[in-house]
């Protein structure tokens, strides 16, 4: 388990608040990412007035980190390769990912549900409730 901080939601059209965290340590496929810069932005918000959003959830989805540590299975990222995160999951590979235009992507939108991560499972904790933040490449956890 690592120790973080995070900005949570709790509640339809609260406030967003700073909550320490406990971020479990990758598992198979997913990474975990020591946060340069993360923020909030419109995607989020639009997250905080969403009547089914499923609540709590950590905000700031887009930013830069650096890879600490690879769960098993990953490929194509080592400790120490610099990231960048986006809201949507993209596959990286379809011919809009592969021509730089990512927000087209054929299947990585379809690839999580909603406050869910790729693997499903819940990877952070606070107040002793369950957080989506696991770690992936596409999805944050700072250290």
């Amino acid at each position: 388990m690592i120790e973080s901080k995070a900005a949570v939601l709790t509640a339809t059209g609260g406030e967003w608040e700073i909550c320490d965290l406990t971020v479990d340590r990758p598992r198979e496929g997913e990474i975990l990412v020591r946060m340069a810069f993360a923020g909030l932005c419109y995607s989020d918000e639009h997250v905080r007035f969403d009547k089914n959003a499923r609540l709590p959830i950590v905000g700031g989805h887009e930013g830069s980190g650096v890879v600490v540590e690879t769960g098993p299975g990953v490929t194509g990222l080592s400790d120490g390769d610099h990231v960048a995160l986006t809201f949507v999951t993209v596959c990286g590979r379809c011919h809009w990912c592969a021509s730089g235009r990512a927000n087209l992507c054929e299947s990585g939108g379809r690839a999580r549900g909603q406050g869910s991560p790729p693997t499903g499972s819940a990877g952070s904790a606070a107040s002793g409730r369950s957080r989506s933040s696991r770690s992936s490449p596409r999805t944050p956890a700072s250290r």
